[in-house]
């Protein structure tokens, strides 16, 4: 039951050299800016998570740092510890997270997310929900109005717990994806 779907948009990096480390939060993220950019060896690459190292390494690219916590707020402080003049943050036109707020990481779209509009499912019939992204949550929400109480929400990621926590839902379980 997809609820997002992501497709590349235009882009242009201007003087890639200039950038000491390149930050991938997504896999999304490291397809869609590597189908079009190449990074160079002197580059520190800098993930979130295990998911976005596979990615990496499956494009031939080695991880300098990645937080033992997949979470935006572990890779700032981790960001900025490095001491690090110039950062570039490839990512999608949704992302407002504690990246944004260093003053030496320059964020570039490189695709986009869409909220898809499936057909309603009963719910009820269903014994558990999984969210893992804030976008997922998004546009859940966009689609039904409620979760039913009977049903467990796991989640992945500290924002989509926040997200879901701003609707009321306390209860949830937070998982990995490993």
């Amino acid at each position: 039951y997809p609820l997002i779907e992501c497709n590349p948009v235009e882009f242009n990096v201007e003087n890639i050299k200039q950038y000491q480390a390149i930050i991938f939060t997504s896999k999304n993220a490291v397809e869609f800016f590597l189908d079009k950019c190449e990074i160079f060896n002197s580059r520190k690459i800098i993930c979130i998570g295990k998911q976005t190292e596979a990615a990496l390494a499956k494009r031939g690219y080695r991880t300098f740092l990645m937080p033992i916590n997949p979470d935006s707020r572990a890779l700032n402080r981790a960001v900025t510890d490095l001491n690090l003049d110039n950062i570039l943050y490839p990512t999608s036109q949704l992302s407002k997270n504690e990246l944004h707020l260093l003053s030496n990481v320059t964020p570039i779209v490189c695709y986009r997310t869409d909220y898809l509009k499936p057909p309603k499912v009963e719910l009820i019939s269903f014994d558990g929900i999984v969210f893992t992204s804030p976008s997922t949550v998004t546009a859940f929400f966009e689609i039904y109005d409620y979760i039913p109480k009977e049903i467990e929400l796991y989640v992945y990621g500290t924002h989509s717990v926040e997200r879901l926590k701003l609707r009321g839902y306390e209860n949830v379980q937070t998982i990995s994806l490993a």
